[in-house]
């Protein structure tokens, strides 16, 4: 049998991206054909109305999996993009209203703090909203049905961060610095106490956010569990 050549990091990163690419426009057909059949069904639709709310649930959850590959590829290839300057609060607010329909569903609250910071960060902010997004996730996912993630962004001298905080699971003080890597999840797979025992959400939360020009940590609140998204203010104070 003949002997594959091997493929380079680069080449697999530019399939990563074209398969994301050749998935996320199919998705958005779906969706957006999803929704506007939900909407000529009107209020009264019932059962089917609720259908075609959980497939379009569905979609949106793999179009954020796919948005995973090109983080994916990114971190493959290590070449970071270039930075921009990014209104952190816009951008928090736009990751809250896209996991507004799946907290819905499961029955969890998601409130951003309303007068709170409003800081300018320099990142590349495409993949910090992918970090966003995975983290949120996360807090939906294994919060408790009635319960509310709160998501407040806080600033100090140099950075700004985007802190969720969540009735969930806490992860275990030795397993945080494990907690978002891909070894770690993986061994995590059996352990259902665990709040990154299912997927690579995690994982890729902290790549998005490496890439950015930021970074990720989990750690311990008053309600529970925290999540945490950094990035560099565009203009540190002092």
């Amino acid at each position: 049998m003949a002997r594959r050549p091997p493929i380079a990091n680069e080449a697999i990163a530019d399939m990563m991206s074209l398969m994301a690419h050749d998935l996320r426009n199919p998705l958005a057909i779906a969706l957006t054909n999803l929704n506007y059949v939900r909407g000529l069904l009107g209020a009264d639709a019932g059962d089917l109305d609720e259908a075609l709310g959980d497939a379009a649930l569905a979609c949106s959850s793999i179009e954020r999996l796919v948005a995973n590959l090109d983080v994916i590829g990114v971190a493959i290839a290590s070449a970071a993009p270039a930075p921009s300057v990014v209104a952190l609060r816009t951008l928090v607010a736009g990751a809250v209203s896209r996991i507004l329909p799946h907290a819905l569903a499961a029955s969890v609250g998601v409130e951003l703090e309303p007068d709170g910071e409003s800081p300018l960060v320099r990142a590349h902010d495409e993949l910090l909203g992918r970090a966003m997004d995975n983290l949120l996730a996360n807090a939906v996912q294994y919060s408790r049905a009635g319960g509310l993630v709160r998501v407040r962004i806080e600033v100090d001298g140099r950075s700004a961060s985007v802190v969720l905080s969540d009735g969930g699971p806490v992860v275990p003080a030795e397993a945080r610095d494990d907690v978002f890597a891909a070894e770690a999840q993986a061994r995590a797979k059996q352990r259902l106490e665990t709040r990154y025992g299912r997927g690579l959400g995690l994982f890729c939360a902290a790549q998005a956010a490496a890439a950015a020009g930021g970074s990720v940590s989990a750690g311990q609140g008053e309600q529970g569990s925290t999540l945490t998204l950094r990035a560099p203010l565009a203009q540190p104070a002092g």
